[in-house]
């Protein structure tokens, strides 16, 4: 019974050992806790194991200054400091050293902007930075090689006309200050990029053109651009609109990039996977939610696509969070289907120890024998009187009465 009990014990602490609260899914959206505020045009950014979803248009005209964060593991949000400087939105962002930093865009006016701010997601505190050479909106904030750049952008405001750049700045924090590095290859007024390491081509900044289509990769050591295959010509011709990197391994050469794109220049739906090794577009799960001028971040090995607008005409803004997971990713689940793992491996475990104990050998179990009989039911095991102490009960020319005790 000792080896039965150690394999049961052996059995459910294998079972057990299944993480609490993950559960595996693969190239599928899932619906989140929306965000508090609705808005497009806004940046996400991943940042100390959160998403900080910051700016944008609301409801109501004019840019917000709202910073919202957003806990994967929990699935809540939490209302953290606005915007320095005012509301904007249409801007740049991206993480450096553990802070975050948000450039260009418009203020609530329309003004196009050129001013950098960083924000410390441990203190909440916002602080400004050098501005840019020149005032941009929608640009691409991307960070490689310890270094901000700020590519591409446009500015249509009422002091400028300025339709596309290919201007590329680079920031530098440890002396807070802007150079020029090599322009794009073509100029893009709506730009959005990736960096993407790898052990064998270092890291490397991919760039995709919301209306040329194009995809150009930019390594920051060599400063140089390379031309890639874009969207144009395939099956997948469609504007892209927000872009973030996800892979199951960090560590490979084979890093994907999910965009979430729009036909027709106003709302979609796709999913496009940019596969960075063989450098070929592959059409994935599209997200069941419609939507325009959305963000997208990375984080734990999911990228979630947050706010955006409905279809045109009416664009209102929205505040939907979906999630999209790559094959064989584990991702936090609350309430009960959290503790799924657990229930099953205890269900399992019961019902191995009752299997157990119903082929345990006969020697073990109960004897059922009839009361009437020669010998009473024991547990575990019978008894038997020797043959000289048992009572005679049978009939019959031989029967002798047992004498008495003390005869």
């Amino acid at each position: 019974m000792r080896d039965y009990a150690t394999s049961a014990l052996l059995v459910t602490l294998t079972l057990l050992t299944v993480p609490v609260g993950y559960a595996p899914f693969g190239y599928e959206w899932r619906a989140e806790s929306p965000m508090p505020t609705a808005r497009s045009h806004l940046s996400a950014v991943a940042a100390e194991g959160f998403i900080f979803v910051i700016g944008g248009f609301g409801v109501q005209p004019g840019a917000l200054g709202t910073n919202e964060r957003y806990d994967p593991t929990t699935d809540t949000w939490t209302s953290r400091s606005s915007i320095g400087g005012g509301g904007r939105a249409d801007f740049g962002a991206a993480t450096l050293n553990g802070k975050i930093y948000i450039a260009g865009g418009v203020d609530s006016a329309g003004t196009c902007l050129k001013s950098l701010e960083e924000y410390d997601p441990l203190t909440d505190m916002w602080t400004s930075r050098a501005s840019m050479s020149v005032v941009r909106a929608g640009l691409s904030l991307v960070s490689a090689d310890g270094f901000l750049f700020a590519i591409g952008g446009h500015c249509l405001d009422s002091s400028h006309s300025e339709p596309a750049m290919n201007l590329v700045e680079r920031y530098y924090a440890g002396d807070n200050s802007w150079m020029n590095v090599t322009g794009m290859p073509v100029s893009l007024n709506r730009v959005y990029g990736v960096s993407v390491g790898t052990p064998t081509l270092g890291n490397r900044v991919y760039v995709i053109g919301g209306d040329q289509q194009t995809l150009d990769s930019y390594v920051p050591t060599t400063d140089t651009w390379t031309r890639l295959p874009g969207l144009n010509g395939t099956s997948l011709d469609v504007t892209v609109y927000s872009a973030a990197t996800l892979s199951t391994d960090n560590s490979t050469i084979e890093m994907t990039s999910y965009v979430n794109s729009l036909t027709g220049g106003f709302s979609g739906n796709e999913t496009i996977e940019y596969d960075t090794t063989n450098n070929h577009w592959v059409n994935r799960t599209a997200n069941p939610f419609t939507s325009a001028y959305s963000a997208l971040a990375s984080v734990g090995g999911e990228v979630f696509s947050v706010g955006g607008s409905s279809a045109a005409p009416s664009l209102v803004p929205l505040n939907k969070n979906e999630a999209f997971l790559l094959p064989g990713a584990a991702r936090p689940q609350t309430g009960l289907s959290a503790y799924f793992p657990l229930i099953l491996g205890a269900i399992l475990a019961g019902g191995l120890i009752i299997m157990l104990w119903m082929k345990r050998p006969r020697g073990l179990r109960k004897s059922h024998v009839s009361r009437r009989g020669p010998s009473r039911t024991m547990l575990s095991f019978k008894l038997s009187r020797p043959e000289s102490s048992r009572r005679r009960s049978y009939r019959g020319a031989n029967f002798q009465p047992m004498p008495e005790p003390g005869s």
